[in-house]
């Protein structure tokens, strides 16, 4: 991912357990008690990392039960190399052992060509990732900050990835796919979050705009033209900005 992203720092590193070790010594680990790491804002930051590492593996997936294992494996190596060691921090404080082993197990699967034991090993960190989630105690109000954070940096993806209709740079094309994904999905677990008729009918009426959005990957190997506009990602982003408003009332 590129240097604009307000979420990924390059590390240049492949995932092994003597990095995960290693990050027990850093500064930020030692300081997982202190009142800034326990603060909303923090824990809003963790929480949509957690999700990037969603769509990155949800893209990831995807490509590879279409048969594109190098494409696939792309994304999947990327969790290990620019986030999962920022949530070292985190795994500290809610006391959970993450999931490593997982990342490492299903990247070798892959590497080997071993789909089924892929697709195994990718359904148990998916389910890793959403038992941590209930972890974090987040707020209805944090649900839309990391579902808009994501839609956000999906915009700033596809804007890389895309140039006069045609995909310039694949892999940030289909990040943004992955991003895209997630938020959807984690606004459609608000819905049975709300006991107000019409919170429930605004959040419904979402699903129409990402609808629109999702035209915009014709294709997740950016193989065709495109023909729709990215503004269909700001008017999903501004609309469910409207959502929250209306939903904090």
């Amino acid at each position: 991912m590129k240097c604009t992203s307000d979420f990924f720092k390059f590390v240049g590193l492949a995932l092994s357990m003597t990095v995960i070790a290693s990050v027990a010594d850093d500064k930020g680990v030692e300081a997982i008690d202190t009142k800034e790491n326990l603060s909303i804002v923090n824990m809003t930051d963790y929480a949509t990392k957690l999700s990037l590492i969603e769509g990155h593996l949800w893209i990831a997936n995807e490509l590879v039960v279409r048969g594109h294992l190098a494409l696939g494996s792309k994304h999947s190596k990327h969790p290990a190399q620019e986030v999962y060691k920022e949530l070292a921090p985190l795994f500290g404080k809610i006391n959970s052992t993450g999931f490593a082993n997982e990342l490492q197990r299903m990247a070798m699967h892959l590497q080997n060509e071993e789909i089924d034991n892929f697709r195994s090993v990718y359904l148990e960190v998916v389910s890793a990732i959403k038992a941590i989630y209930p972890l974090m105690s987040l707020t209805v109000a944090q649900e839309f900050e990391i579902s808009v954070g994501l839609l956000e940096q999906a915009r700033i993806e596809y804007a890389v990835g895309v140039l006069d209709g045609a995909v310039v740079d694949l892999q940030e094309y289909q990040d943004a796919r992955g991003f895209t994904h997630v938020a959807e999905e984690r606004i459609r677990l608000l819905e049975g979050k709300t006991r107000s008729q019409l919170a429930q009918r605004e959040l419904h009426n979402l699903k129409a705009y990402f609808a629109n959005a999702y035209l915009l990957w014709p294709s997740l190997i950016g193989n065709v033209a495109i023909t729709s506009q990215s503004d269909s990602l700001s008017e999903l982003i501004v609309r469910l900005k409207e959502v929250q408003t209306s939903y904090s009332r």
